[in-house]
């Protein structure tokens, strides 16, 4: 839910903020509606040296936010794919994902390979994301490119 009052922000950041206002922004699987993910994203993507949105596909969570959001997805991979942006670094978690909590927020924090790839975007800012975390995949879409990471057993 943090990013329901960044996206908002963003958007109203004047032209003088564009490259100054942070060293990188991460959209978390935000709990926002894909259309002001997409309206916000032509604006929010100025505000950082770089901006990484993580979505996954397995955050049953969310079945409760879409019944509350009128069934659109918030945050999740839809069967069409994730939202993909230019200027924006798409990264599709779901097979990192883990239901330890019933809410499942917590997949950013229960895997070392998502906070080894946030802990490198923020040292080094490094991108596309496979140069900084190899084990990501690139899928070409027309829609754009997204990265994915492969399937995790543990």
């Amino acid at each position: 839910m943090g990013n329901m009052p960044l996206l908002p922000c963003c958007s109203r950041w004047g032209p003088a903020a564009a490259g100054r206002a942070a060293h990188q922004i991460i959209l978390a699987a935000p709990d926002v509606e894909p259309q002001s993910v997409r309206r916000t994203g032509r604006h929010i993507k100025h505000y950082g040296r770089g901006v990484t949105l993580y979505c996954s596909s397995k955050r049953p969570g969310d079945g409760a936010a879409r019944r509350v959001a009128a069934a659109s997805p918030r945050g999740d991979v839809p069967i069409d794919g994730p939202i993909v942006l230019s200027g924006i670094d798409t990264i599709d978690v779901s097979q990192t994902s883990t239901d330890y909590l019933a809410l499942n927020h917590s997949s950013y924090a229960e895997r070392g390979a998502l906070l080894d790839d946030i802990g490198q975007l923020l040292q080094t800012g490094e991108r596309p994301p496979e140069r900084r975390t190899p084990s990501l995949l690139r899928i070409v879409t027309p829609k754009g490119d997204f990265w994915r990471y492969p399937l995790i057993r543990g």
